[in-house]
Parts: structure tokens; C-alpha cells; sequence
């Protein structure tokens, strides 16, 4: 991306972000109005001020946000691309326990206060406390995913999934008080990618699951101070081992993820290369593509077992002429590709270049009836002590190449047929 095309990204992320901010900050003053002035007009208090001061709030929301949904997002890119789909319950838990344990880590170094949010009403009737889960388990949690995973969260999505994500957490994080801004926008961020690779429901359901829990060890801790500790304990305890279990299970889950879709790419690539091979018509050309697909395919000889019977004779044929045309068969067999030697005769035979067989025959009859497949045994033979037994068998390896630059036999043509003849064992 040129320059000017960066500038103009930062440009158009900057104005997301503040129109985001904006908005926001246009729903608190909304609020602070309401609470200020109509509440005590009106002569509300109690549980039903509250009620109807959080009524406001989510109103406040569906307006601004849903008129700037309208204008502006409904018309953007709304897909994430590439979001490996993560267990829900694992993302759930590993990101609850992790939202904890950063806001604990918080509240210790800047001495905040600790644990959830204290209740705004105190109330012991039924239908008051009922009435208060349905607006904070459900109506809020509802409210919120549309703005910040439905609205923020889409607006940003020409950036890529992590911006996106972390502007939208971001701004959640703004919207709650100071010692809960941590776990909001920890927590967020996991909402933000159940939102994107699962939809808006799941994260509404483990945002109204999050809220509940809250709400009820908060009506819990004011009501049953000392007889709910005990189980407060053990339920950390409990939340500590399901995250950190989660945590490790989706650390493996992901990377066997990312194995697997690498060997998908791999095996996409490969069949895309061959299938580009299998159109060129030009004969050595289309050998020498075939020749560096299943040299690369066994690392060079390294793990030729990977290599099928047919494709197994071509690379030791390609190899020998390879190795004998930059220098010689001493070259070939003091390379790594030496201990193919006692295959050499019948790979030739197999492609039909029966001369170069016999050529082949020649060179590989310096070493007797022994094979050698071990490269520092092979490489210890070619180069003995004894000076006459040396030039014994240079003076056959330079008879074995002179005969074999003579190209009595086609070996372009002959590979060429022999990969047609043999095209599905090529075509794997």
C-alpha cells in the first residue's frame, strides 16, 4: 500500500473512531440531563428513577446508534475473513478468567476497588429484583451488542478483524466505570469475536450470561455477606481451573488449526502448480517444471520415500543428467545423490534409454557387486588411497561421460513420454 493510501486508512480510522466517541459522549450527556433535571421535575426516586433513568440509557442507544447504523455502516463490509471457529464454551471461560485476572492485576497496582459493581437499589421485593435482571441480564447486554459488536464492531471492519476489535473493546471499555474498564475491555474483545465468527446471538448470550453472574454474586454478597464466602470461594476456584483449562485447550486448538490449514494451502498450492506444469507444451520445458515439482516434493532426495515408484525413476534420471552435465558422474556420485547408484541402470531401462543404460552400467561397475548406502562410505571409496586405483576409476568415470554427452538416446523425449504414459502416478 502506498503512502498516500496509508495516510488515508489512518484518516478513515481516526473518524470512526471519534464519530464512536462522539456518540457515546452524546449518550451520557442525554443521560446526565434526564437524571438531573426530568427525575427531579418528575419527583422519581428509588427503584423507579432507576428504572427509568436505565429505560433512558437504553433508548439513548438504539437512537444515536442505530440512526448512525442507518447513515453510515449498514453499507460497509460486514464479514470477517479467516476467523478460525473457536468452541464457544472454551472462549467463554478462557476469556472470563482472563478478564478477571487482569482486572485483579489492576485493581492491585492502582489500589481500585475490587470485585463487581455494587448494586444501585437495595431492594428484598420479588418483582423488583426480577424486573432488575431482565434489564441487566438481557435488555442491556441485548442493547449493547448491537451498538458495540453489531454497530462499532462493523464499522471497523474494512481494517481486519484485530482493530476492529480492539477499537470496539475500546470503546466498551469507556462506557463502564473505572474499576471495571479492564474486565470490559478483555471481555470485549472475546465478545467481539463470538459476534464475528459466530453472530451477534452468541455474544449476546455470553454477555447476558456474564451479566447475571455478576448481578447475583452482587445481590448475593450484600444480602448473604457471610453465610455465600464459602461458595464464592469455591466458585473462583472453580472459574480459575475451567479457565486456565480453556485457555490451554484453545492455545492447542488453535494451533492444530493452523497445521492443518497450512497442509490444506500446501496441498492447494501443490495442486495448482502441477496442474500449471500439465499445461506447457513445450517438451523440456514441461520436463524441467516436472522435474523441480518432485525434487521439491522429496527435498531433494531427502525423503525420496515420499515419492511414488514412477516419480522415484524420473528424479534419478533428471538427477543423474543433472549431476553428469555440470560435472560428471564422479559429481553425481560423490553427491548426496550417490547412494541412488545401484538404481541408475534400471530407472534408465524403465524410460526406455537403453544406451544410457549401458552407459550407466559402465560407471556403476567401478564399485563391483557392493552398493553402498551409506554417502561417507561411498565418498571414502571414490577417492582411495592408492593413486593408481584413483586414476582407474577416473579414467572410467571420463570414458562414462564422454559416451554419455553423445546423447545417443532422446532423454528429453523419453522423459517426456514416459511422465504421458504414467500421468496419473505424476498427477498425485
Amino acid at each position: 500500500m502506498s503512502e498516500k493510501g496509508l495516510y488515508r486508512k489512518f484518516f478513515s480510522l481516526s473518524c470512526g473512531l471519534i464519530m464512536a466517541v462522539l456518540l457515546c459522549a452524546a449518550r451520557f450527556f442525554v443521560i446526565y440531563i434526564f437524571d438531573n433535571y426530568f427525575l427531579e421535575k418528575a419527583a422519581l426516586s428509588g427503584f423507579y428513577g432507576i428504572f427509568a433513568s436505565e429505560a433512558v440509557k437504553i433508548l439513548a442507544w438504539l437512537v444515536l446508534f442505530g440512526l448512525y447504523d442507518f447513515l453510515f455502516v449498514r453499507k460497509k463490509k460486514s464479514s470477517f475473513e479467516n476467523l478460525i471457529p473457536l468452541p464457544i464454551a472454551a472462549v467463554y471461560f478462557g476469556a472470563y478468567f482472563l478478564s478477571a485476572a487482569f482486572q485483579a492485576v489492576f485493581s492491585y497496582i492502582f489500589n481500585s476497588p475490587k470485585g463487581y459493581q455494587t448494586l444501585f437499589f437495595s431492594s428484598n421485593k420479588f418483582s423488583e429484583i426480577a424486573l432488575l435482571f431482565i434489564v441487566t441480564a438481557l435488555m442491556v447486554p441485548a442493547v449493547e451488542e448491537y451498538v458495540f459488536r453489531r454497530v462499532i464492531l462493523r464499522s471497523f471492519a474494512e481494517f481486519g478483524f484485530c482493530t476492529a476489535a480492539l477499537c470496539s473493546s475500546a470503546v466498551f471499555a469507556a462506557c463502564h466505570s473505572p474499576d471495571n474498564m479492564v474486565y470490559a475491555f478483555v471481555f470485549g474483545i472475546a465478545l467481539s469475536y463470538l459476534a464475528a465468527a459466530r453472530g451477534c446471538r452468541v455474544s449476546f448470550l455470553a454477555h447476558a450470561l456474564n451479566n447475571a453472574l455478576a448481578l447475583s454474586i452482587s445481590l448475593a454478597e450484600e444480602r448473604l455477606p457471610e453465610k455465600i464466602s464459602f461458595v464464592l470461594t469455591v466458585f473462583y476456584i472453580l472459574v480459575c481451573f475451567a479457565g486456565i483449562i480453556s485457555l490451554i485447550f484453545l492455545a492447542v486448538f488453535v494451533l492444530r488449526r493452523i497445521k492443518i490449514t497450512k497442509n490444506k494451502n500446501e496441498v492447494l498450492e501443490t495442486c495448482m502448480k502441477i496442474n500449471e506444469i500439465w499445461n506447457i507444451k513445450e517438451k523440456q520445458e514441461f520436463v524441467t517444471e516436472m522435474f523441480e515439482y518432485i525434487s521439491e516434493k522429496c527435498k531433494n532426495g531427502e525423503k525420496i520415500e515420499d515419492l511414488n515408484d514412477k516419480q522415484r525413476v524420473f528424479y534419478i534420471v533428471q538427477t543423474l543428467e543433472m549431476e553428469v552435465n555440470n560435472g560428471g558422474f564422479s559429481q553425481f556420485f560423490f553427491n548426496s545423490n550417490g547412494i541412488f547408484a545401484g538404481e541408475l541402470i534400471s530407472s534408465f531401462k524403465k524410460i526406455r534409454a537403453i544406451k544410457t543404460a549401458e552407459i550407466c552400467k559402465k560407471a556403476v561397475s567401478i564399485f563391483g557387486d557392493k552398493i553402498y548406502a551409506d554417502r561417507n562410505e561411498l565418498q571414502d571409496f571414490l577417492v582411495p588411497d592408492d593413486e593408481e586405483e584413483e586414476e582407474k576409476i577416473e579414467e572410467i568415470l571420463n570414458e562414462c561421460d564422454d559416451a554419455f554427452f553423445e546423447y545417443e538416446d532422446d532423454l528429453t523425449e523419453l522423459n517426456y513420454q514416459f511422465i504421458i504414459d504414467n500421468k496419473e502416478s505424476f498427477l498425485n
